[in-house]
């Protein structure tokens, strides 16, 4: 809402602000590690987060509760997030260099495309995803690694 303003932190928690009052109103913990990201929808009254663990949180912003968690693979760890609130899908990178595909409702993936960008670091470690954007229009990925490439996927 135009009033309100949403972010994640260190303390693993989804925090809400109210900007007219300059305080926090609600604080939304479930998170085991760092939260990253999160996506909002204020007309649904949903949220979407994500942490340095392998998981992914739904939340009620109304009532201020967890709704579900989303267990991503081992090793898989969420970073961007990208929300098609109106088709409940939700597109994840992760710090395996993978964007999932989530089904929202069935809290469930239903595609994983490997988005290596042809580079690795000096250990040879794969790069992370980590920002993610879709034209779920138009079937466009793009994405970014820790590397600084990015890629348009069709």
């Amino acid at each position: 809402e135009a009033n309100q303003v949403v972010s994640c932190s260190w303390d693993r928690c989804v925090n809400i602000y109210d900007l007219r009052r300059g305080k926090r109103t609600q604080q939304l913990c479930g998170h085991g590690f760092i939260c990253q990201q999160v996506e909002v929808d204020f007309s649904k009254q949903m949220a979407l987060s994500s942490a340095l663990e392998e998981r992914l949180c739904l939340w009620d912003i109304r009532h201020g509760r967890l709704i579900r968690s989303f267990n991503n693979p081992a090793g898989h760890c969420p970073s961007g997030i990208c929300v098609d609130w109106q088709g409940m899908r939700a597109a994840v990178g992760d710090k395996k260099g993978f964007v999932k595909f989530w089904d929202i409702n069935l809290a469930e993936i239903v595609q994983s495309i490997d988005c290596q960008h042809e580079t690795v670091d000096e250990d040879w470690h794969r790069m992370a995803i980590e920002a993610v954007d879709v034209d779920w229009d138009r079937g466009l990925l793009l994405t970014g690694n820790t590397s600084g490439q990015v890629q348009l996927i069709d």
